[in-house]
């Protein structure tokens, strides 16, 4: 059976880190997610991709979870 509850954060990855990372860490700070999904571009020759840019955030918010279990377990 499928658990109806489970939430999951979804983010857009650009070319700005700063939004995605801000509101994610006040979604992790204030709500419980199950996962949560990065979704990048590729870089073709036109555009640059946001694969380093969503390795980076997930690097942060990693330690961002892993400092706040630390300190409680609300996160």
């Amino acid at each position: 059976m499928t658990n109806l509850q489970e939430k999951n954060l979804l983010l857009l990855i650009g070319t700005s880190p700063i939004p995605n990372f801000v509101v994610s860490v006040y979604f992790i700070q204030n709500f419980k997610f199950n996962k949560i999904f990065l979704i990048y571009s590729e870089e073709t020759r036109f555009r640059k991709g946001t694969l380093n840019i969503a390795e980076n955030i997930e690097k942060l918010l990693k330690k961002k979870i892993y400092r706040n279990n630390s300190n409680k377990m609300c996160t």
